[in-house]
């Protein structure tokens, strides 16, 4: 949307623009001849912004200025862009309508001590992103060292990187298709031909040795045509030329069916301004020259010096008088044109004057509408803090109602606590008094089975004595029963 910024106007700016974004970071760098490393935006809008006009940031947003009216001739930019170097590293920032334009292409000048505005925002990206032509968007670099290095280099200090075969890429990220060609037959078929054709365009490869060499200056028409003159025997297979003039032989423009009506052939002679094809020279060698305007002799300068000032616009378009014009129709040419410019300074003035009264009113109104929004705020501020002061009367009121009951309800809490504090105590030592029952009447019943056991036991070694006795008596002996009566004897003791 278009919005008026203070000291320039009516600006531009982007709406549907992510948080934080600044221009020349949606896109990449693409290597195009005459002018070098050239942006391309991946924004909609992005093709005029990124070439013409200027970029100021104001109230947390960026405005694109666009050029002043006053100016004839609006020129094509690669980028409106600033370059700087940091190490292994490429940074650019966009140009304010203060800042002077560095090229970067062509007649290169010195760096200068000169401060621009936007250079704080530089962007910095790692120098095989510049060349590769990857997005910016996702590999800006962070470093807060490099960037702060990036801010206080001078402008163009250093050459840009120079470009390789993936800096042809036009959309980044992609693979480059192979273009169709029309067939063979097409191909080598000869086109004639009357001026003499530019020779084909030298590919990068051809060009990569001057772009080395120039420390990644980009190369001129005049040197591009050179290099495609050294190919030209090359290419006149590929593309095979056949002029039209043909001195040997003027049979080939001659009509089918010879008359005497008809006229006989001409010679081809070469257009204005332009060269004639011929089988020795095809294609173009050199680019056309301007024609100079012709040398004067001393005698003509001299002439020239000693001669008196030419007029001016105005005096060499008014009208020269006839030899029998009057002097009263020559006074009054003059009073009608002092008339039509004491006319046209009025009119200008009541332009300027209704201008500064539009001006003052939009001033006015403008002032009008600041002081209404203040008031307004004003207004709001005032009921917003007198609503906050009933809030807080209203709940200083609503705890000292609630406070007596409050209390109330927090002794019967804590009397309820230490009843139920009580009571668990009294249900803990139930529990273990059971349980002390509980082991005590186990123990007794482990107590009375031994008992019980070993009176078992007693009868039964009664028993076997009382047996062993009446053996003896009825004089019955048995081998091993006197060790055996041993030896229970010691198990009793024993146990």
């Amino acid at each position: 949307r278009w919005e008026e910024i203070p000291e320039y106007g009516y600006a531009w700016t982007p709406t549907r623009v992510p948080f934080g974004w600044q221009p020349f970071t949606a896109g990449h760098w693409f290597w195009q001849d005459p002018w070098g490393w050239t942006w391309i935006s991946e924004e909609p809008w992005g093709w005029a912004p990124s070439h013409y006009g200027r970029w100021t940031f104001y109230r947390t947003r960026w405005y694109w200025v666009p050029v002043e009216r006053r100016v004839v001739e609006v020129r094509y930019l690669p980028a409106v862009v600033g370059f700087v170097r940091a190490r292994e590293h490429v940074g650019w920032f966009p140009l304010h309508p203060r800042d002077r334009l560095v090229p970067w292409w062509g007649r290169r000048a010195a760096p200068q001590n000169v401060t621009f505005v936007n250079q704080r925002n530089v962007v910095v990206v790692n120098q095989n992103t510049f060349v590769s032509a990857r997005n910016v968007t996702t590999n800006v670099v962070r470093d807060t060292i490099i960037v702060k290095e990036a801010r206080s280099v001078r402008v163009m200090e250093q050459p840009l990187p120079v470009p390789s075969r993936s800096s042809l890429r036009v959309a980044a990220g992609r693979k480059a298709h192979s273009p169709e060609r029309p067939p063979a037959n097409v191909l080598s078929r000869p086109a004639v031909v009357r001026t003499a054709p530019a020779p084909p365009p030298p590919t990068f490869q051809e060009k990569l040795p001057e772009i080395q060499r120039a420390q990644g200056e980009p190369v001129a028409p005049e040197k591009a045509l050179t290099i495609s003159s050294k190919n030209v025997k090359m290419h006149a297979r590929r593309n095979p030329i056949r002029p039209a003039a043909v001195e040997a032989s003027r049979a080939d423009f001659a009509p089918r069916t010879p008359s005497t009506s008809t006229s006989s052939p001409q010679t081809l002679t070469a257009a204005k301004g332009k060269k004639l094809a011929t089988p020795e020279e095809p294609v173009l060698t050199s680019l056309p020259q301007r024609p100079k305007p012709p040398e004067k002799s001393p005698p003509q300068l001299e002439q020239a010096r000693s001669a008196p000032p030419k007029p001016t616009t105005e005096t060499a378009k008014a009208p020269e008088p006839q030899q029998g014009q009057q002097p009263k129709e020559r006074l009054r040419t003059d009073q009608q044109r002092a008339e039509q410019r004491r006319r046209e300074l009025e009119r200008r003035q009541r332009q300027e004057g209704e201008r500064r009264k539009q001006e003052s009113q939009m001033e006015a109104q403008k002032r009008k509408e600041q002081q209404q929004f203040q008031s307004q705020q004003q207004h709001k501020e005032q009921e917003r803090q007198a609503l906050e002061r009933q809030q807080k009367q209203q709940e200083q009121k609503h705890q000292k109602e609630e406070s007596q009951p409050q209390a109330q309800k927090r002794k019967e809490q804590q009397q309820l606590q230490k009843q139920q504090h009580i009571e668990q105590e009294r249900r803990q030592l139930a529990r273990r008094k059971q349980q002390e029952q509980k082991s005590q009447k186990e123990e007794r019943q482990l107590q009375a089975q031994q008992l019980k056991e070993q009176r078992q036991q007693e009868l039964q070694y009664h028993k076997q004595q009382q047996q062993l006795r009446k053996e003896q008596q009825r004089g019955a002996k048995k081998p091993g029963v006197e060790q055996q009566q041993k030896e229970e004897e010691t198990q009793y003791e024993i146990k």
